[in-house]
């Protein structure tokens, strides 16, 4: 539940606030026997595997956010506050889209029975 927040905060935001919980799955036994398996079957260098297996764990608990088109321009405060902004309006638009359909689906289940 906590993390679930977490991740929301972090959708919002951009604030990530799991450290605790991703040091915790990076020494899980989960982590070390996907780690092997990926670094045994694979050229891939040991940091990319581990940050792969980092990102997926990030992104299975929700902490992903949408790139956006201005994130090329100059590092200036007001292009970060526009990338602010258009990223927080495609999530909000995700939010919505996503309770529309769900709501679309629940509505034509109920018709069916």
């Amino acid at each position: 539940m906590i993390l679930k927040l977490k991740s929301i905060i972090y959708k919002y935001t951009g604030i990530f606030l799991a450290y605790k919980e991703e040091h915790e799955y990076i020494q899980s036994k989960d982590f070390w026997k996907s780690f092997i398996k990926i670094s045994t079957s694979n050229d891939m260098n040991l940091r990319d595997t581990q940050g792969l297996l980092i990102g997926m764990w990030q992104v299975k608990h929700g902490f992903a956010r949408p790139g956006s088109f201005l994130r090329f321009r100059r590092p200036r405060f007001f292009w970060r506050f526009i990338e602010w902004w258009v990223i927080l309006f495609t999530v909000l638009k995700w939010d919505v889209k996503f309770l529309l359909t769900k709501t679309k689906k629940l509505l034509y289940n109920k018709g069916k029975r």
